[in-house]
């Protein structure tokens, strides 16, 4: 069996140069909907504090993040200066991040970044780099968070797979930047009771 018994594609994230016209043109070429976030201030691949300018927002029946990283090397920045503009990952809600990650590096996928919801404290915060592929799987599960996401490189299609669990999928939509926008997102993941 395995973790993707359940996988709901989530949302798509745009890595930009300038998040607030990019925003902008799809509202008015696409009828899309977004809200600006406050600042989300994170660790990058080094551990050290980074900063990134993000818009939430739907359209075409599917949940868009853009992404604009203004400090700090973040993958979105990495993937700005090596592709230019463009869908940079694909966020997938799996029922187990950890297990889901498991299963795909398993598989072959390469862990490139996490996030936790607790990267703004210093204390709290991890990153994947300090992982290497030499780093021994514990390690590598480790790093994963329970509260948070995983970047992963599956080597083929250039487009990074984020996964996220019940816990990042519900601060999005509870009371955050995608409440309210059911209507306009096909699929939707459940939310926790």
């Amino acid at each position: 069996m395995t973790a993707f018994n359940e996988p709901i594609a989530h949302h798509l994230g745009w890595a930009v140069y300038d998040a607030d016209v990019t925003a902008a043109r799809y509202e008015q070429m696409l009828g899309a909907k977004f809200k600006l976030q406050p600042i989300y201030e994170l660790q990058d691949i080094y551990n050290r504090p980074a900063k990134l300018k993000v818009y939430y927002g739907a359209f075409a029946g599917i949940a868009i993040e853009i992404i604009e990283p203004f400090e700090g090397e973040t993958p979105h920045a990495t993937f700005l200066r090596e592709h230019g503009e463009g869908i940079q990952h694909l966020g997938i809600w799996v029922p187990d991040v950890k297990k889901a990650t498991a299963d795909m590096i398993a598989k072959g996928a390469r862990l490139t970044w996490v996030y936790s919801q607790e990267d703004h404290d210093p204390e709290a915060a991890r990153a994947a780099a300090q992982l290497t592929v030499a780093s021994p799987y514990d390690e590598l599960m480790e790093a994963v968070p329970a509260n948070g996401l995983s970047y992963l490189d599956i080597k083929e299609g250039g487009t990074t797979i984020e996964l996220l669990g019940p816990f990042v999928h519900d601060v999005i939509y509870r009371g955050g930047p995608l409440e309210g926008m059911e209507e306009w997102i096909q699929a939707f993941p459940p939310l926790d009771d």
